[in-house]
Order: C-alpha cells, then structure tokens, then sequence
C-alpha cells in the first residue's frame, strides 16, 4: 500500500500537534483583539483541521479545547464593544465551533461495516 506521509500515523500526529499550537496562536490574537472582533471564530479553522484526526476522540478533545479557548477570550480579551453584543458574538462562535465539530464526528464515525472511510464508495466498477 503506497500512502503518503500525511495519512501515516507519524503525519497525524503531526497534524494534531499543529492544531495545538494554532489554536494557542488564535489565542494569543483572541488576547490581544479587543472585545467586539470576531476573534472566537478562527477556532473554526483548527477544528476543520481535525478532519485529519487519527481519531473522534482528538475531534472532541480539540473542539472542547477552543471552546474554552473562547471563553477565555472573552474573560481576557481588552474591553471594546457593547455588552451583550460581545457575549452573543461568543455564544456564536462557539456555535460554529460546535457545529462544525458536530459535521466533523458524523462524518468521520466509522460506518456498520467496519470501514473507517469519510465517504464510503457504493459497490461497482474500480474508477
């Protein structure tokens, strides 16, 4: 089987370790935008990364992560828009976080068959 480095355990792993280290990179400018800019939504760009996971349970380790990446945002961030408009502009990024996770884990979750494949191929002639 001739698979690329990317899709081999040490890539994943590799991939992983990267969603980490964006997500404390997203922090870091969450930190330092003020209150008011859209900062929770980048986390989405590490969570779509993890549909290179090896596996579910990283999916959910990393989305809980930068849900609470969020909130810490929102605790730290420098002062700057009006109230309730920051607290929904979080309550929506963490809805786009969750969400994508949520498309992440039905898409990834191995099917009856024992296959763990994304988009399973209907049976037929080799393409």
């Amino acid at each position: 089987m001739n698979e690329s480095p990317m899709f081999m355990p040490r890539g994943r792993n590799i991939i992983f370790a990267t969603a980490l280290i964006l997500s404390i990179v997203f922090l870091t400018i969450d930190l330092i935008l003020p209150l008011g800019v859209a900062g929770g939504v980048l986390y989405v760009v590490v969570v779509v990364i993890g549909f290179w996971f090896r596996s579910l349970n990283q999916v959910i380790f990393i989305t809980a992560l930068c849900v609470v990446l969020t909130i810490i945002g929102y605790y730290f961030s420098p002062d700057g828009g009006i109230g309730w408009k920051v607290f929904f502009n979080r309550a929506l990024a963490i809805l786009a976080i969750t969400s994508t996770a949520f498309v992440l884990y039905v898409t990834k979750k191995p099917t009856g068959g024992g296959e763990d494949m994304v988009f399973p191929r209907k049976s037929g002639p080799p393409l």
